[in-house]
C-alpha cells in the first residue's frame, strides 16, 4: 500500500509511460477531477474522471463541520469533522481519479498495489486498528518461564513431591539385616574362589613349536656369523 503521490512517481519512472496529466474542472458541487495518461504502444491516451456526484453516491462527500461518531462503548458523540473529504475535497477527488486511471493502465507495473487514500475511504477512520506486531519476548526468559511451569505441574507417572516415599521403601526388617551379616561372614573368600575357578577353567594353550620337546637341541658350538651366510642384494645385482 502506498500514498497517491508515490503511485504517480512509480508510473512516471516506468519507460512505458509517455506522460501523466491531471486537473479539476468546475467549482462546488460541479467539480470533476480527471487524470490522463498515455502508455507506449497504445494508440490513444486513457482519461478517467471522478466527480462530486460520484463521491456523493459513494457516501464520501461531506459538507458538515460537526459530525456524530460512534464510540467504543457503543454510544455516540459529536466532534469536529476531521475527514479529508471535508478538509481537502479537491485533493481527494484528484486522488480517486488518479488511482483509477493509473491502476487500470499500468496494472502490470503496480501489480495490485493499493492506494492508501482509497483504502481509508473503505475502512473508515473510526474503524482503523493498530496492526503493529507485538514485541517478541526474550528467548531466555521464555525458556525459564516454560521450565518453571513444567516443574510446578506434575507429570503423569511421576510423583509431584520427590521427598514423599512409601513406607515399604523406608522400613527395613532388622532380622533380615542380621541374617545377611551372618551369611557374609560364613562365605568363603571371593577372591580365592575366583582364582581357583579360573585355574580350573583356564584352557590349555598349545605350543607354537611344531617339534616335541625331546627333539629340541641347544647349539654348543662356536658362534655363527649369520651376516656372511646371507647373499648381499647389492653385490648380487
Amino acid at each position: 500500500m502506498i500514498w497517491g503521490d508515490a503511485l504517480i512517481a512509480v508510473v512516471r519512472s516506468h519507460p512505458k509511460c509517455l506522460y501523466v496529466k491531471e486537473g479539476i474542472d468546475g467549482e462546488g458541487d460541479n467539480m470533476v477531477a480527471w487524470c490522463e495518461t498515455h502508455r507506449e504502444g497504445e494508440e490513444e491516451p486513457t482519461r478517467t474522471t471522478f466527480s462530486v456526484q460520484d463521491a456523493i453516491r459513494a457516501g464520501l462527500w461531506q459538507t458538515e463541520a460537526r459530525v456524530t461518531r460512534k464510540g467504543r462503548n457503543g454510544g455516540t458523540y459529536e466532534k469536529d469533522n476531521d475527514s479529508p473529504w471535508w478538509k481537502y475535497p479537491k485533493r481527494m477527488l484528484q486522488m480517486r481519479a488518479r488511482s483509477w486511471c493509473l491502476r487500470d493502465v499500468y496494472a502490470d507495473v503496480l501489480k495490485g498495489i493499493q492506494v492508501r487514500e482509497e483504502v481509508m475511504d473503505h475502512q473508515g477512520f473510526d474503524n482503523a486498528r493498530d496492526v503493529t506486531p507485538a514485541p517478541k519476548k526474550n528467548l531466555l526468559k521464555s525458556l525459564e518461564e516454560t521450565k518453571a511451569q513444567q516443574t510446578e505441574e506434575p507429570q503423569e507417572g511421576f510423583q509431584a513431591n520427590p521427598e514423599i516415599h512409601t513406607d515399604s521403601h523406608q522400613e527395613v526388617n532388622a532380622s533380615e539385616l542380621d541374617q545377611e551379616t551372618v551369611d557374609a561372614e560364613d562365605a568363603p573368600d571371593a577372591s580365592t574362589t575366583r582364582e581357583e575357578e579360573q585355574g580350573k577353567a583356564a584352557p590349555k594353550i598349545p605350543s607354537l613349536n611344531p617339534l616335541p620337546p625331546q627333539h629340541l637341541r641347544t647349539w654348543t658350538g662356536p658362534p655363527v656369523d649369520r651376516s656372511s651366510s646371507l647373499p648381499n642384494p647389492i653385490s648380487a645385482e
